[in-house]
């Protein structure tokens, strides 16, 4: 088996991942719209790797006419992530979705255009002006296309998972794959990047030196085709739009009457309360509380509530308490020991276990508004 060869089974192999992979995240009853723009992002990118896959095999040797084939789908690549991860994190559909497709369109068409050129024709062009002058500034295009859209999506997912911490505080549900998601696609665009830059301004490259650049393709397939599809059945708590309430002129009030219900009642001791929990239990609405604590106490609820929980393990600390520091964590609801240590370190200034240490040398600290 030829080199050639060789990387035609290896690319073949993980587009077929990749195809499998993409058939399984469109058959997910959930996020059907986020889903199918994965989809069709992973098609795209498949579409790409079948280029390089006929090439390695020597097609375009055999059948010249085969260049200019409409395969290269690229210019698709980051309005569909960036379509995929607004999808998933609010619910809604981006607006004039035609305009972000638009480039994609001219690509495809110049692609039809030369594909169906006489072969004289075809190849003088693709020789001379395709090569020299087309396909750099396509190719420019892409990159600087592929980085906006990709902050773009960066920025959604850290904001949506701002508004998850908001909203339910400890027990917020994962998001790290999806910014791993979108690290991975990072990285591969700076490997790309390096590899163009490289071949337009310093050596040429050839098809072998060009093969890390499709291993990085084929894995950026299998690690968008295996999270999609593993996290593509999660029903995602979707980011709030509805409009700001009309603002109330007493917070401070308001969040003194709350204070008194939440202490009576021991709600912060219970480890999966949320926003949306505390204030169904208020009979007030998300937005109120929320707004209620940012302009009465200038604090989020998460921290609103994990006050309760570090000063209480404080004060078990000051008391003498044996017990050790998890499991006084974990009785005034915190779920994990990392977010126990971060919260405390907030509320108190240092660490639970300098606390600790200390326990015996201070004196007991404020209370906060009761228990």
């Amino acid at each position: 088996m030829g080199a050639m060869t060789l990387y035609s089974v290896i690319l073949s192999i993980g587009a077929a991942n990749g195809a499998v992979l993409a058939a399984l995240i469109l058959r997910s009853r959930h996020n059907r719209f986020a889903n199918a723009a994965l989809s069709m992002l992973l098609g795209a990118v498949l579409l790409s790797v079948l280029v390089y896959i006929i090439g390695y095999a020597g097609a375009y040797d055999r059948w010249p006419w085969l260049t200019f084939c409409p395969l290269d789908w690229s210019l698709s690549f980051g309005p569909l992530l960036w379509i995929y991860v607004v999808c998933l994190t609010t619910g809604i559909r981006p607006n004039g979705l035609g305009y972000h497709f638009a480039p994609l369109g001219a690509h495809l068409a110049y692609q039809v255009v030369c594909f169906a050129l006489p072969m004289s024709e075809k190849w003088a062009w693709f020789t001379g002006a395709d090569r020299h002058m087309v396909a750099p500034c396509v190719q420019g295009f892409y990159f600087i296309q592929l980085g906006i859209y990709l902050a773009l999506s960066g920025r959604a997912y850290l904001a949506y998972s701002a508004w998850l911490v908001q909203r339910f505080g400890d027990a917020r549900p994962r998001t790290a794959w999806l910014g791993a998601i979108l690290g991975t696609i990072g990285l591969y665009w700076l490997t790309a990047v390096g590899f163009s830059a490289w071949h337009w301004w310093v050596h040429p490259l050839d098809y072998f030196q060009r093969f890390p650049v499709m291993i990085a393709f084929c894995l950026l397939v299998y690690i968008l085709g295996l999270m999609g599809w593993r996290y593509s059945g999660l029903n995602w708590p979707h980011a709030c739009t509805t409009p700001e309430p009309a603002p109330r002129t007493d917070y401070t009030a308001l969040v003194r009457d709350w204070r008194v219900r939440i202490e009576a009642e021991g709600w912060w001791r219970e480890e999966d309360l949320s926003l949306a929990g505390l204030a169904k239990r208020l009979a007030v609405s998300e937005r109120t509380l929320s707004r209620g604590l940012k302009e009465g106490l200038g604090e989020t609820f998460s921290h609103f509530i994990n006050a309760y929980r570090v000063r209480a393990v404080a004060r078990g600390l000051d008391a003498g308490s044996n017990s050790d520091l998890l499991t006084l964590a974990t009785e005034v609801g915190f779920a994990s020991k990392a977010n126990f240590n971060r919260a405390f370190k907030a509320v108190t200034g240092m660490t639970p276990s300098a606390y600790k240490a200390r326990a015996s040398h201070i004196p007991p600290i404020a209370h906060l508004g009761g228990e």
